[in-house]
């Protein structure tokens, strides 16, 4: 018996000898046979090969009984019949010694191998299934299983008795079943232009059949796909020349024909890509063309893009789903003038194709004109065609396309028009940015015909950068050159070089197994299912039971020298986080060639077990078959994407839950719950239509349970519905809320410490911890927690432990007060980073939760940061007497949220509403944080005033007192502040506080309100030192980050930086730049 890593005799599983109670044998190449016990036979047991050759036989005949008169004849053809029998007797006997009493039994006077699995019947099966695939037309899904089955087919079928009948009728049969195989997966390869594949495959047929001219075609149009006609050439001039030698014929016609077409060079052109995403952006502008048809007045919308963004593709899709046909116009230069975009209009409303819209129709129909490279037309006219399209009569819709980067600023300037007209919209702008990564998939599994793999969309984007017809480009040229390959689990990307035909490291994989022991071939197969760097201490906890330390010291150095030796055997590759394939293509061989069953095991194993993240963890139990529990990791995975802020991971898990499909035991509550956590982050992300089906299913699902959830969805569907307009658009948030101080609890008298670096108070505040976990009064253990997560954590900047924190109070405790607070400790990051909607149901949890228990003081805090939130989603519902009466009522019982009045009245314009707020003397106890809060929101109201000297000093003073309690909270976005305020008259401090600001950051770079203050602080370093084109483009970034994440009052603040140093360039500022600071 030769044991292995996973088969250590006494010490298995009883799920794994569940898993593994079928005998695996392996005919094609050596003969290998597990046991199901999962150790495997070593060939000496066998003692005699006819004993291996029975096995063999009943493996061929799996499932069925074999005659005994055909085993003898077959294994003793030369024996009489009763000593054919007596040694077929013995043969038995050692095959059941060997496999155990069972395997064998006697059924319809014959002998049947029981509870096998053999690779001969599994790959005859496959063989089976890709010839059926590609005759329905599902080439894809061919070559995939095609992969499969030439992992199985290490070697032709081998026997001890080799040249006997028995033996090279099922050698034939499998050899020709595999020269098939690999035939269809050749012209299936072809036919989706995987023309590496392709030319794999075919030279592979034709080296095992020199007559065939189907593999010769195949080849032939491979090196033909991959640009090498003259080697397609000379394959034809192989096949003719090995024809007349050896059968004194020529080629088929079909042959010919295809000689004939590569000579003549004709190719087809490439086809027309399915649009994919941009569903929001046509959405807008089907409503503006849908407003003005109605209204009967004109309109103006500016689409801006990179270079292949799919600007004009995005209008055409958007007319086409209206049934209208647009006027398309070109605003290039003409003999190197720029064109007059209202003499371009005019002249089209006098073509037949722009009567369509005439005013006074009963049924007006929309009239789109689109102007293509407007950022090259003449500014003035276009200042001139939007102050006459706009509210002009008449069911017009003007789109402007503009490229994003150029001279977007200097020839789109001003656009908003000279005399606004009441009711009428202004021009606005539609933004076309990459296409998110799950887009691109879709775009890329169109272009290669196939499913692709996670590491080739990685790549794919990061070649691309998600712009379309880049993404369409570098699809191309990767299948042209041949770096495209499949695999089993989808299509990879394969590095650059010169392709070899004979060189896929499927056929590696037979010389390679007959070098590796037990030991090896177990953590080969391991590596394969885990598919990401390991090292012998995370392959540990993948094995089964051991003893104690010095048992798992002992088998760890056994794992080593295994993976060592795959080392030296250049099958694997050492990394600084593990052990990796060094090809890819061998990896998927490997996998591929485990048994189904064993596959799902392991990676049952490897969910169960390894230390991966989450993510990971979702695909390994769907490959084990565990669809449940793939669901519950999906939404584990989704928890924590949402509580580090990757919200697009965060979607991408919750999409994929709902994929799977809904638990039956699933309650109503839970489903609810799933789609409006799926809402919030689509909203969050600027999907307003993904936003606005999950809350409907939301809705749909409360409605039918009475469940008391649903005026709360409702309203948000409804907001979301609302916000369409590019304003307000997707405004989730207009700056992220700073964290206020912990709401003070009489256990605790030291609130002047809070955020303070001093050794001593965090070791008082931890072991205060420790006290009350002493304790068997969960009030005060709770209470603890949450002085840990606001007053130590929060000020360091340490969000995640304070999550940690808040969280572990709220399963401590059951009273409303605290559970209330653990909810706002737990939630406030989130305002404080720009994704103030996600805090909206906690924080009505939070105020139910405070109404419940009548804490008046916990109220009002509430109360007041669901005013800031309100405020931050830009929400149109937003009235600001409703915040001054409520903040008339938290604020003067406590001067801690003044802040909150001061910077909701500032951003939004009221700077004399402001300077009220703000004469609120702070007296009385207040925190370090809420001071210095009230110091920042002053300084801002300062500079709004022009009151630059004053703001500095009190940025100043905030600074200096963030660094003396160790506290790193507020410096982000005030190092970014003073350093726009004092660039342009000390350059050097400017500079040495945008370092400290780096520093300050940390590896927090993905937190959008500082982001874009910290683009903003660039841009004034820029304009300083006379780059005012750079600085402009630094804040025109700020500003798209600030609008991509829903920061209507940011994305204004940046855009009139924008305008300032345009105009300080020499350039008119940028027209839609104010649009949005106005619009905001």
């Amino acid at each position: 018996m030769t044991e292995t890593l996973f088969s250590r005799s006494g010490k298995s599983s009883d799920r794994c000898a569940a898993a593994s109670d079928r005998i695996e044998v392996r005919l094609l190449g050596p003969l290998r046979v597990r046991r199901a016990d999962g150790s495997l036979v070593d060939p000496r047991e066998w003692r005699t090969g006819k004993t291996a050759d029975l096995v063999r036989l009943l493996a061929l005949n799996g499932g069925e009984a074999v005659a005994v008169d055909t085993l003898v004849e077959a294994l003793w053809p030369h024996a009489d019949a009763q000593r054919g029998r007596a040694s077929l007797r013995t043969a038995a006997s050692q095959v059941r010694r060997v496999l155990g009493p069972d395997c064998l039994q006697r059924r319809l006077g014959g002998l049947e191998l029981r509870d096998v699995w053999v690779d001969a019947a599994a790959f005859s099966s496959l063989v089976r299934e890709v010839h059926r695939l590609a005759g329905a037309g599902q080439a894809a899904k061919a070559v995939a299983v095609a992969r499969e089955a030439d992992a199985l087919y290490l070697a032709d079928f081998r026997a001890h008795g080799d040249g006997e009948q028995w033996a090279l009728t099922a050698r034939g049969e499998l050899a020709k079943a595999y020269h098939g195989l690999i035939c269809d997966a050749a012209d299936a390869a072809v036919e989706l232009g995987w023309m590496r594949d392709a030319m794999e495959f075919a030279s592979r047929a034709v080296s095992l059949d020199r007559y065939s001219e189907r593999a010769y075609r195949a080849l032939m149009r491979s090196y033909a796909g991959l640009g090498e006609t003259p080697q397609a050439l000379l394959e034809f001039e192989r096949c003719r020349a090995f024809l007349t030698d050896e059968l004194g014929t020529d080629p088929s016609p079909e042959t010919r024909a295809l000689h004939l077409q590569l000579l003549v060079g004709t190719t087809a052109e490439p086809a027309t890509t399915t649009f994919v995403g941009r569903r929001d952006a046509i959405n807008r502008l089907k409503r503006t063309i849908e407003t003005s048809t109605t209204a009967q007045h004109g309109a103006v919308v500016v689409v801006v893009g990179l270079p292949g963004a799919g600007k004009s593709r995005t209008v055409a899709e958007a007319c086409q789903e209206l049934a209208t046909g647009p006027v398309e116009l070109s605003c290039e230069p003409v003999d190197g003038r720029p064109v007059d975009c209202l003499d371009l209009v005019r002249s089209a409303l006098r073509t037949p194709a722009a009567q369509r819209a005439r005013p006074g129709e009963q049924r007006p129909r929309p009239l789109v004109i689109v102007l293509d490279d407007a950022d090259l037309a003449d500014a003035d006219s276009v200042q001139r065609l939007v102050d006459a399209t706009h509210g002009a009569a008449g069911a017009v819709t003007v789109v402007l396309i503009a490229q994003a980067g150029g001279n977007l600023g200097q020839p789109l300037a001003d656009l908003a028009p000279s005399r606004p007209m009441p009711g009428v919209e202004p021009p606005h702008r539609i933004d076309l940015p990459g296409l998110p990564v799950e887009d691109v998939a879709a775009l890329a599994g169109d272009l290669f015909s196939g499913e692709v793999t996670v590491e080739l969309i990685s790549a794919l984007v990061a070649e691309s950068d998600g712009i379309p017809q880049r993404v369409v480009t570098t699809a191309r040229e990767w299948t042209r050159t041949g770096r495209i390959a499949a695999t089993a689990g989808g299509l990879v990307l394969m590095p650059r070089g010169r392709i070899r035909p004979t060189e896929h490291p499927t056929k590696q994989l037979a010389p390679l197994l007959e070098k590796l022991d037990a030991d090896d071939v177990s953590a080969l197969q391991l590596l394969a299912v885990l598919a990401r760097p390991a090292d012998a201490s995370s392959i540990l906890p993948l094995l089964d039971g051991y003893g104690g330390p010095a048992e798992a010291g002992r088998l760890r150095s056994r794992i080593q020298t295994t993976l060592d030796r795959l080392v030296d055997l250049s099958v694997l590759a050492p990394e600084p986080t593990g052990y990796v394939f060094r090809n890819a293509l061998l990896r998927d061989a490997v996998e591929s060639w485990l048994r189904p069953t064993a596959r799902q095991e392991l990676h049952r194993r490897v969910a169960e077990r390894a230390i991966i993240p989450t993510a990971d963890r979702v695909q390994h139990w769907l490959k084990a078959g565990e669809t449940h529990l793939g669901r519950g990791a999906a939404v584990t995975a989704a928890d924590e994407a949402m509580t580090d802020g990757r919200y697009e991971d965060a979607r991408t898990h919750l999409m994929q839950v709902c994929s799977l499909g809904a638990m039956p035991e699933t309650v109503a509550s839970d489903r609810v719950d799933l789609f409006e956590r799926l809402g919030d982050v689509c909203a969050v992300l600027g999907r307003r239509h993904e936003a606005r089906a999950a809350y409907l299913v939301a809705v749909s699902v409360s409605r039918t349970n009475a469940l008391p959830d649903l005026a709360r969805i409702a309203a948000k569907r409804e907001r979301v519905s609302e916000r369409d307009e590019p304003a307000d658009a997707d405004a989730d948030a207009a700056g992220p809320a700073p964290i206020p101080a912990p709401a003070h609890s009489d256990e605790w008298d030291d609130e002047d410490d809070v955020g303070s670096s001093d050794p001593e108070i965090e070791q008082r505040l931890r072991d205060a911890l420790e006290r009350a976990d002493r304790m068997s009064d969960p009030g005060p253990r709770a209470e603890a927690r949450l002085r840990l997560s606001t007053a130590l954590c929060l000020p360091r900047r340490q969000f995640g432990l304070a999550r940690h924190w808040a969280q572990e109070a709220m399963a401590i405790t059951v009273e409303p007060r605290l559970r209330a607070r653990a909810l706002i400790a737990t939630w406030l990051p989130g305002i404080l980073m720009g994704h103030a909607q996600m805090a909206e149901h906690p924080l009505e949890q939070a105020a139910a939760l405070a109404e419940s228990c009548d804490d008046a003081d916990v109220q009002r805090r509430i109360h007041a940061l669901q005013c800031l939130v309100v405020h931050d989603l830009g929400s149109p519902d937003f009235h600001q007497p409703l915040v001054d009466t409520s903040l008339s009522v938290a604020v003067p019982q406590d001067v801690n949220w003044s802040w909150i009045a001061v910077r909701i009245a500032t951003e939004r314009g009221n700077l004399t509403a402001a300077q009220l707020a703000d004469s609120t003397p702070t007296v009385g106890r207040i925190g370090p944080f809420d001071r210095q809060m009230r110091v920042l929101t002053s300084a801002v109201l300062q500079a709004e005033l022009g009151e630059t000297a004053t703001a500095i000093d009190l940025l100043g003073s905030v600074v200096d007192s963030q660094r003396a309690q160790g506290s790193a909270l507020l410096l982000p976005e005030v190092l970014a502040r003073l350093i726009v305020l004092r660039a342009a008259t000390d350059m050097a401090r400017a500079k040495e506080d945008f370092e400290l600001l780096d520093r300050s950051v940390g590896g927090d770079q993905g937190l959008p309100r500082e982001h874009c203050l910290r683009l903003l602080a660039r841009a004034a370093i820029r304009a300083a030192t006379g780059q005012h084109d750079a600085a402009a483009a630094s804040a025109a970034t700020a500003g798209d980050v600030a609008s991509s994440n829903g920061l209507p009052y940011l994305a204004a603040y940046a855009h009139r930086y924008e305008a300032r140093y345009l105009r300080d360039a020499g350039r008119r500022p940028g027209p839609l730049e104010q649009v949005s600071a106005t619009g905001a």
